[in-house]
């Protein structure tokens, strides 16, 4: 990135930040677009080519800059201020990350009802699932290593020698 972008980048950042608390006592998408429109024009006006925002985007082997029109400009900004409020919005991206989630959550755990030793069904986290299932294959390969049987028996007779 430019050098002389990363001033611009620091610059809008704490234009958001700043209106947070004008953003988050407005209670009308009216009030709420003339937050984010004025952002935009501070934004616009305090850039020295009047570009405001724009956007890196790979052509061939480079990257270039561009300019985004203001109606995308406007969407990040509302974005922004909302992901900063996120506890407040549903529509932010925190709050869409938690719900998407404990969807997937709620899913795993419904699909993960497994039978263990023949007894009652359980419902376990999908790790829970892997490690005992990977806990039976281990079991399992030992069993069959005779080596490894007998050094265990050997251990065995060795603790209860010791404890006599």
């Amino acid at each position: 990135m430019p050098e002389a972008k990363k001033p611009r980048i620091i610059a809008a950042t704490n234009l958001i930040k700043d209106a947070i608390p004008q953003y988050n006592q407005a209670t009308t998408k009216l009030d709420k677009s003339i937050i984010v429109k004025e952002i935009l024009g501070i934004i616009q006006t305090s850039s020295p080519d009047g570009s405001g925002f724009i956007k890196k985007k790979k052509s061939g082997s480079c990257y270039c800059y561009y300019q985004v029109s203001d109606h995308f400009a406007r969407e990040k900004i509302g974005q922004n201020l909302r992901d900063k409020l996120s506890n407040k919005y549903r529509s932010s991206t925190k709050a869409k990350r938690r719900r998407r989630v404990a969807a997937v959550s709620t899913k795993i755990l419904d699909a993960t009802t497994i039978e263990i030793n023949d007894g009652p069904e359980y419902t376990v986290s999908i790790m829970d699932h892997l490690f005992i299932q990977m806990n039976k294959e281990m079991l399992e390969a030992d069993k069959k290593d005779e080596d490894l049987l007998q050094n265990f028996i050997d251990a065995e007779r060795s603790y209860k020698l010791g404890q006599q």
